[in-house]
């Protein structure tokens, strides 16, 4: 079984559900939004980008520009 930590909870995935394709991680800070993305087989996460927040945003769409 897989486990998802936040600040306060944790889910669990159940073993029998088939996950393809990778992790994405977005670590929020106060100035930046960091974004990693996992290997083929989830086993180690690799830096994809820093993206600067403007006038307290997420910055969300420039994430999804930078996929493009």
């Amino acid at each position: 079984m897989s486990a998802c930590y936040t600040n306060r909870e944790v889910y669990t995935m159940p073993d029998d559900v088939i996950y393809h394709g990778r992790y994405v991680g977005i670590d929020v800070g106060d100035s930046r939004v960091g974004v990693s993305i996992s290997d083929e087989n989830k086993t180690i996460a690799f830096p994809l980008a820093v993206i600067e927040r403007e006038n307290n945003s997420y910055g969300f769409n420039q994430i999804k520009n930078d996929r493009k």
